[in-house]
C-alpha cells in the first residue's frame, strides 16, 4: 500500500475516537482535540501546496515568464523561494485586507496559474472524489462481511458509510470552501490557542474530509503543469 501524507491525520482521528472513549469529554486535553486537528490539517494542507508549487517554480514544463506573467512578476519581487511560494500560498485569502471581515476566496490564486487553471482543478476534484468514494465503496463491502461478527467492525462499517455519505455529498464549492475555512481558523488558533474554538472534533473532521479531496486535486492540477520527469531525477 502506498502511504499517503495524511495516512498522519486519520491516525489522529483514529487516536481521538479511542481518547473519546476513555478520557472525560470536559479534560483540557478532549476538549483541545479541534484545535490541535485543525493546526494538523491545515498546516500539512499549506506544506502539501507549497511543496508542489515550489517544484513548479524550479521545473516548470513551460516558460514561466511567458505563461504566468503574474506568477512571474512576484518570483522578480522575491528574495527566495520560501518567500515566493509564501506569497502564493497567500492568494488563498480568507480575510478582506481593506474591512478585516471573513472574505473565502481562492480565484486569486487560480489566476497565477493561467486562466484554464481554475477548470484543471475542477477536473482533478471530480477524478480525486471519484476516487475517494470507490475507496471507501470497497472498504465497505470489504468489511459488510464481517461487521456482524465483532463491535469493533460495527464501528468500523459505520464509520465508513458516515464518511462515503459525505463524499457523496460534497462539491467542488464545498471543498473549496471547507479548506479555506480551515486555514481561517488555524490562522486564528495559532494566534490565540487559548481562544474558544466554537467547532466540535467531528465538525473538524467533516471539513477536513472535504478539503482533503479539494487539495490533493490542486495537488495534482499544480503538478500537471510541472516538469516530471526533471523532478524526479533530483529526488
Amino acid at each position: 500500500m502506498i502511504s499517503s501524507p495524511y495516512d498522519q491525520l486519520d491516525k489522529l482521528i483514529d487516536e481521538y475516537e479511542e481518547d473519546s472513549r476513555r478520557i472525560r469529554s470536559d479534560t483540557f486535553m478532549m476538549r483541545n482535540y479541534p484545535k490541535l486537528f485543525v493546526m494538523s490539517a491545515a498546516s500539512l494542507f499549506e506544506k502539501q501546496v507549497k511543496k508542489r508549487c515550489a517544484d513548479l517554480i524550479e521545473f516548470p514544463l513551460a516558460p514561466i515568464d511567458a505563461t504566468y506573467p503574474t506568477l512571474h512578476r512576484i518570483m522578480t519581487q522575491m528574495r527566495s523561494r520560501r518567500t515566493i511560494v509564501d506569497s502564493i500560498f497567500g492568494r488563498f485569502y480568507t480575510i478582506n485586507p481593506q474591512t478585516q471581515q471573513e472574505d473565502l476566496r481562492a480565484d486569486q490564486f487560480y489566476l497565477l496559474f493561467g486562466a484554464s487553471f481554475k477548470t484543471s482543478v475542477e477536473s482533478n476534484f471530480n477524478a480525486v472524489l471519484a476516487n475517494r468514494i470507490a475507496i471507501y465503496e470497497n472498504k465497505i463491502t470489504t468489511i459488510s462481511a464481517i461487521s456482524d461478527q465483532e463491535d469493533y467492525y460495527e464501528k468500523l462499517y459505520v464509520k465508513y458509510c458516515e464518511v462515503k455519505d459525505g463524499l457523496d455529498k460534497c462539491t467542488f464549492i464545498i471543498a473549496e470552501r471547507a479548506f479555506l475555512t480551515l486555514k481561517l481558523k488555524r490562522n486564528r488558533v495559532a494566534h490565540d490557542f487559548t481562544a474558544m474554538l466554537n467547532d466540535s472534533f467531528n465538525e473538524i473532521k467533516g471539513f477536513y474530509l472535504d478539503a482533503l479531496v479539494y487539495v490533493m486535486a490542486v495537488e495534482q492540477a499544480v503538478l500537471d503543469l510541472t516538469d516530471t520527469h526533471a523532478l524526479n531525477l533530483v529526488v
